[in-house]
């Protein structure tokens, strides 16, 4: 390992002391900040997510991917929702379900009141949203005694 005061003599030289102390401020010029920049709808649900970077000169924002898909169990079974949100189709995954058995799906708004009912097969099942208006809505599964309840964000 090198030993750098050994090498620069901080006493011998002023001109060495002024270029050691330019390279340890030099990473400071070219730092950048990164915030997170998040919008919401009107219930207070977030709906997208925008990271901004800020450099000297300029700010740079960029999206990622906010759409996310969400696993869970219902008893034997896995399921998978996505995109969430949605622009409008949403794709359900049912993996564990036999030849012919069905999962239940419910749509809900936040009010309460169902809007669709379907039959989730094993495979994957396509929920049309496209005709609700944007917002938040509740998915529920049913398998037998079992349920499970997935927040679904259309926009």
């Amino acid at each position: 390992m090198i030993n750098w005061l050994s090498v620069i003599n901080l006493k011998s030289d002023p001109v060495k002391h002024l270029c050691l102390l330019l390279l340890a401020l030099l990473p400071i010029g070219f730092c950048t900040a990164q915030t997170i920049a998040y919008t919401y709808d009107a219930a207070g649900n977030r709906i997208s997510r925008v990271y901004v970077v800020n450099l000297r000169s300029a700010t740079i924002h960029t999206s990622p991917p906010d759409s996310v898909e969400v696993k869970a169990p219902l008893g034997p079974l896995n399921i998978t929702v996505y995109p969430n949100p949605t622009k409008g189709t949403l794709v359900i995954d049912v993996i564990g379900l036999k030849e012919g058995e069905t999962v239940q799906l419910l749509l809900f708004d936040p009010q309460g009141r169902q809007l669709l009912r379907g039959q989730g097969t094993a495979g994957s099942t396509r929920l049309d949203l496209s005709a609700y208006p944007t917002g938040w809505y509740l998915l529920r599964a049913i398998k037998k005694s079992e349920k499970i309840e997935f927040k679904i964000i259309k926009e």
